[in-house]
């Protein structure tokens, strides 16, 4: 499946998909840092540059099928309505009702 739960495969898949050019450097966070550490908590502010909102949708879809990650940070970050769509679906997927 590959580290984070095989998130940078299925991140790549969902940039071609989505026409957008893969992020190397999210990549490599994902594949080295974040899964050396263990990190489960996916922050957005982490990322640089994530200013195009369009930069999100291959990110979301890819948590929207991860297992890794338990939580999501997403702070400050300008949505376009896909953007917010693919966000709602994401939480109301993950969602756990105590």
């Amino acid at each position: 499946m590959g580290p984070c739960g095989g998130f940078s495969r299925t991140y790549a898949s969902l940039c071609t998909y989505h026409g957008l050019p893969v992020r190397d450097d999210i990549v490599w966070d994902m594949d080295n840092i974040v899964f050396a550490n263990a990190v489960k908590e996916f922050n957005f502010a982490e990322l640089d540059d994530i200013d195009n909102s369009k930069d999100i949708l291959p990110i979301l879809g890819a948590l929207d099928v991860n297992r890794w990650f338990t939580s999501l940070i997403i702070r400050d970050t300008k949505l376009l309505p896909e953007g917010l769509a693919a966000l709602s679906t994401v939480v109301q997927k993950h969602l756990r009702v105590s």
